[in-house]
């Protein structure tokens, strides 16, 4: 089933939905967590940024960042550590500046990932109900890290296990593998729902796996403001709130930037509203 979640019709029938469900499984980023980057950045990009603030200067670090997934993967080292240990290999970068470099990458994680409120307010649907939930994701970032930036962005996690990543198990998302790894950690007869943003890996693949069934959530593409918007404003968000944060808050925003740069420009030390 494909739900476009932006209205409080869809999102009941898609908490209807749940309740039939022993375990419900969200895939992360871009579905509990939207990261704010506008459309031609990346996080690599973030990446350098900060590594720079931390006195790490790599020429064409973007570059250098995915030939050592590569280089990784090709070893079988699929974890973030593993990937930033394989620039000492590659560009003679001492150890003590590759851990750092992956300190930097999860800080930018950080800084740049928001909790999709709309999927916090299915959460905790889950958890008035009674309701296991559980997260998959293809990613290189360790179940241990995982589970420390979902628990800085208020996701409730109590034990790191219901955080089933591919670099652990060795397995993908997109080839379904993970999904069937996950499933045997459960008794059989388990019924799982897996809730995603990608047509074909989190919702086409799960549904070849017995005991799973899948739900695709479009993800949202656009610029950073937009993508605020909605990972802020919840279906159950009230409307007078929605139309403020919408409408009137970049009103006044912009107006204040206008005041101080005037301000600024001008050397005003008074401003009268």
């Amino acid at each position: 089933m494909i739900y476009k979640y932006n209205s409080k019709r869809i999102y009941k029938k898609m908490c209807s939905k749940c309740l039939k469900y022993d375990v419900i499984s969200f895939d992360i980023f871009d579905t509990v967590l939207i990261r704010m980057l506008n459309p031609k950045e990346s996080v690599f990009d973030r990446v350098n940024l900060i590594a720079k603030r931390n006195g790490i200067v790599l020429d064409n670090f973007v570059q250098k960042r995915r030939q050592a997934q590569t280089f990784a993967a090709s070893k079988g080292l699929l974890k973030l550590h593993d990937i930033y240990m394989c620039f000492e290999e590659l560009f003679g970068l001492k150890q003590e500046d590759c851990c750092k470099l992956e300190e930097c990458e999860l800080e930018a994680e950080n800084e740049l990932c928001v909790l999709n409120s709309t999927m916090s307010d299915l959460m905790n649907f889950l958890i008035e109900h009674d309701k296991k939930y559980i997260f998959i994701s293809d990613m290189h970032l360790s179940n241990r890290q995982l589970s420390d930036l979902l628990r800085n962005k208020g996701v409730p996690i109590d034990d790191d296990r219901i955080v089933h990543v591919s670099c652990e198990y060795k397995e993908s998302i997109s080839t379904g593998r993970l999904f069937y790894e996950v499933q045997k950690t459960y008794p059989n007869g388990t019924t799982i729902l897996h809730i995603g943003d990608s047509l074909k890996s989190d919702y086409l693949r799960p549904k070849f796996i017995s005991g799973f069934q899948s739900v695709h959530v479009p993800r949202v593409e656009g610029d950073i403001l937009s993508k605020m918007f909605f990972a802020n404003l919840s279906v159950n968000t009230d409307l007078a709130y929605k139309w403020g944060y919408s409408f009137v808050a970049p009103v006044l925003w912009l107006f204040c930037k206008w005041v101080e740069k005037n301000a600024l420009q001008h050397s005003f030390d008074k401003i009268l509203f």
